[in-house]
């Protein structure tokens, strides 16, 4: 990932996670569907706060991240809700497609990492909403 300065250029290209096939390779095979879907339940999720989103979506990211993992950095998740977030978007988030108007992720890969073709490109995920 990479930190997004205020006041600051960023080149970027742009990925869709409801088109998979085109992201680049280190991040094709994430958990596009079930980060989508969570993205478009949080209803389901009342009391969340953003921390909590975070660390869901960072899990899902990442089989071997756990929020132990951020423990004593000063990031205030509910261990709880993240869990309950994470179960959920793997029961019912494969195979997952926003509807029109819905949420998606949309990844931005820093151009110049591209066209060096690093294997570890600067990337940033955010949601818009998206008619599929």
């Amino acid at each position: 990932s990479i930190d997004i300065a205020g006041n600051a250029d960023y080149d970027v290209t742009i990925f869709s996670s409801l088109n998979t096939q085109l992201l680049p390779e280190v991040i094709r095979n994430k958990r596009w569907e079930e980060v989508n879907w969570l993205a478009n339940h949080l209803e389901d999720f009342p009391g969340y706060t953003w921390e909590d989103l975070q660390q869901a979506i960072w899990e899902l990211e990442n089989d071997l991240y756990s929020y132990s993992d951020n423990n004593g950095s000063g990031f205030n998740a509910d261990e709880d809700m993240v869990d309950d977030m994470v179960s959920k978007a793997k029961l019912y988030g494969s195979g997952y497609i926003p509807m029109p108007g819905w949420w998606a992720a949309v990844t931005f890969v820093k151009t110049d990492d591209l066209e060096d073709g690093l294997d570890v490109p600067s990337i940033q995920t955010v949601f818009i909403i998206v008619d599929p």
